[in-house]
């Protein structure tokens, strides 16, 4: 698994884009360019940062090679970089190395070493090709030698100007450096360098070379014995044995032929040159050709190395039988070009073994030597990028398996302690980085997937670094295992905080469109929560550290929840909203369980909801409540306020109503309960009213009977009186 490091300074981390430019055909010297993405804090970086590279001889940098090569005060522009690194000749012998980048923010004290160090690809090693830098392009023509022989030979005379010739036969086994122009009836060949041979017609070859005299030799006197060598019998009896290592009679046979040399198509005879300079003879039977043959044309060849026309493939196709193919039998790669430039390599994996590799796209695109299976789709540059002008923007997969699609700059390096299992994809985009196995970014710019199985299908800046994570949007950071996170981008990094998340960002709101509504899962559990005055680590673990506002399902309780009163005061509110925002209270409970209306609380009374009608004697409710205790309290969870009334459970055992339930006293019981009370209260009033008229009608009689009696009684005194005068 690769290690990130987060943090230098202000969150420092670097992510490698571009590892090695592509060598030119001209000389190289040893320096190479290296490009790269920082970023600072998790933004691209920008500003003045000093970097030391060093190589190692294996991936945890046990062993450095060379002295280190320091940059300083590189600029950094939108967290791109670019720089050259020269290690000096002799560093790059073929041996496997891994750079390490250390960095630091210009004139720090000390660097901070990025891990996992980099597996270098093979581009560098190309500096040891200086060595055959002068022999580049063609071989001259001068440095080839040649012979074509002909069985009559006595030697192996060479032409080194053009044969004409109708037909020629032998399997050429000496031939080498043969270019020819058309092969097989008019059908140009493909050969290994992409080019398509023409046909043209052969020209003159230089004249043979012909026997002449021998030099006369000066004479010799005075000598005895017998002579030895070239020259050979006594003084008086000298001749002439061999010349220049050729016997004589050799040489005489070779003037012989010489002499009998013809243009015209003769058996078993030197051929020479005709008038116009050229050699027109048939059939020319030769053990074996040396030089380029450049001037050969129309070469109409039945066989080559044994092989067939039907054998090679033809620039206006084949009759593919089974088993043939284009390609290697051997452990070497296979290449395309078109333009002069690679489009396509084919590399058969590690060892030879079934898991081939697949590169295409722009030359630069590189895969290491040590992976297999890997597919490069497509994509990179050679001095073609926006960014960095001039500069290679290549697509790399450093794991088994990966796979790059396509874009520029983009890494597939799922890192892991086996050899199979990596299969890290990145599908497109610029600067993506897929660094962990079965990790996977479709696209975009600059998004990383550096967990194990994490996903970043697009967006920008993303990092979906979790296993199993998946970051989506702009500046979205799935930095726990198993979590979603979507950002809008709207106010730089947002980030998951535990694993098992699911997390959004979005300015302007979340909009669904639901027939049913939304559907969650049947327990009991917070459902929509503010993460404001939350419960404390020792609540039950669905709740612990997520805030108290919100909607909880306890058992069998839907709960609309505030805080308690130990971060008071807190209310629950049912308002208005006026159109400038403001609202308007219509209800309200606080953290004492008060309610507060503005309007009028109607309960339902409707006969047709009601049933078991039982009569009721007011004259008996209006004793109950005579009888029932009332005093003047406070609720234990209010803040001094008093209330007069009865108690719960005095108000149960004189009436017996709302259930088994003696704590409350329900709205609806106390007011039929009053207004029974009053009932008989009316008719107590009544009834004494009825029996004060009726002692009234009384005493109004009996008034009516003395008012009478005391007028009598009035008259006879009357009467008395005057009856006495």
């Amino acid at each position: 698994m690769r290690i990130r490091v987060p943090n230098l300074l202000a969150a420092l981390a670097l992510f490698p884009v571009l590892n090695l430019p592509v060598a030119t055909a001209q000389a190289q010297g040893t320096a190479f360019t290296y490009q790269g993405r920082l970023n600072d804090g998790g933004l691209p970086a920008s500003g003045s940062y000093d970097f030391r590279f060093r190589l190692a001889s294996d991936p945890l940098a046990n062993n450095y090679v060379g002295s280190a090569y320091l940059t300083n005060g590189i600029a950094v522009a939108n967290g791109l970089f670019a720089t050259t690194l020269d290690f000096g000749p002799g560093a790059f012998t073929g041996s496997n190395y891994w750079l390490e980048v250390d960095v630091r923010t210009n004139g720090a004290t000390s660097y901070t070493a990025l891990t996992p160090l980099q597996a270098l690809t093979p581009t560098p090693y190309a500096i040891m090709a200086n060595s055959a830098s002068n022999l580049l392009g063609t071989l001259p023509a001068a440095q080839l030698g040649g012979a074509l022989q002909n069985s009559s030979l006595p030697a192996s005379p060479t032409f080194s100007g053009t044969v004409t010739a109708n037909a020629f036969s032998g399997s050429g086994p000496g031939l080498t450096g043969l270019n020819p122009a058309n092969l097989s009836a008019g059908t140009a060949a493909i050969n290994i360098t992409g080019n398509a041979a023409t046909a043209t017609t052969a020209t003159s070859a230089n004249a043979a070379t012909t026997a002449g005299s021998a030099t006369t030799a000066a004479t010799a006197n005075n000598f005895s014995g017998a002579l030895a060598g070239d020259v050979t019998g006594t003084q008086a009896a000298t001749m002439v044995s061999a010349v220049g290592g050729v016997t004589a009679a050799n040489v005489a046979a070779g003037a012989t032929a010489a002499n009998a040399s013809t243009s015209a198509n003769t058996a078993n005879t030197l051929v020479e040159r005709d008038g116009s300079g050229s050699f027109s003879a048939g059939t020319i039977t030769a053990g074996g050709f040396t030089g380029n043959g450049a001037g050969m044309t129309n070469v109409n060849a039945a066989t080559l190395a044994g092989l067939g026309a039907g054998n090679f493939w033809q620039l206006g196709g084949n009759n593919v039988a089974p088993g043939q193919f284009i390609g290697s039998t051997n452990n070497q790669p296979v290449e395309i070009w078109a333009g002069g430039v690679r489009m396509l390599r084919l590399e058969p994996g590690i060892g030879g073994l079934n898991t081939p590799n697949v590169i295409g796209g722009s030359p630069a695109n590189l895969v290491p030597g040590n992976v297999r299976g890997v597919t490069i789709g497509g994509g990179g540059t050679i001095g073609h990028s926006v960014v960095f002008p001039g500069v290679s923007l290549n697509n790399s997969a450093t794991g088994d398996f990966d796979t790059v699609s396509g874009g520029v700059g983009n890494t597939a390096a799922a890192f892991h302690a086996f050899s199979i299992g990596e299969a890290a994809t990145v599908s497109g985009g610029a600067f993506n980085a897929a660094e962990e196995e079965f990790a996977t970014v479709g696209g975009g710019f600059q998004n990383t997937a550096s967990g194990s199985g994490a996903t970043v299908p697009g967006g920008g800046n993303n990092l979906a670094s979790g296993n199993v994570s998946f970051a989506a949007g702009s500046y979205a950071q799935a930095t726990n295992d198993n979590t979603f996170v979507w950002s809008d981008g709207s106010s730089g990094l947002f980030s998951s905080t535990t694993n098992d998340e699911f997390s959004i960002r979005a300015q302007n709101g979340v909009r669904i469109q639901s027939a049913k509504g939304i559907h969650l899962n049947a327990a009991d559990e917070p459902i929509i929560v503010r993460d404001w005055d939350p419960f404390a680590a020792n609540a039950p673990a669905d709740k612990a550290g997520i805030g108290r506002w919100g909607l909880f399902m306890e058992p069998t309780l839907l709960t609309l929840g505030i805080p308690g009163d130990d971060v008071a005061p807190r209310y629950l509110q049912v308002a208005k909203y006026n159109t400038n925002g403001t609202p308007t209270m219509l209800m309200q409970v606080d953290q004492g369980g008060n309610v507060l209306i503005a309007g009028v609380l109607s309960q339902n009374s409707d006969r047709n909801v009601k049933k078991d009608f039982t009569p009721v004697d007011p004259q008996t409710v209006l004793a109950k409540v005579a009888a029932l205790p009332m005093t003047e309290w406070v609720y234990k969870t209010a803040t001094g306020a008093r209330h007069l009334g009865p108690i719960a459970q005095d108000f149960h055992a004189a009436f017996g109503l709302n259930g088994n339930d003696d704590q409350h006293i329900t709205t609806v019981d106390e007011g039929g309960v009053a207004l029974a009370a009053i009932q008989g209260l009316d008719q107590k009033l009544e009834t004494g009213r009825q029996n004060s008229d009726v002692r009234m009608r009384k005493l109004e009689a009996e008034n009516a009977d003395l008012k009478a009696r005391l007028e009598k009684l009035e008259q006879l005194v009357t009467e008395k009186i005057g009856g006495a005068q």
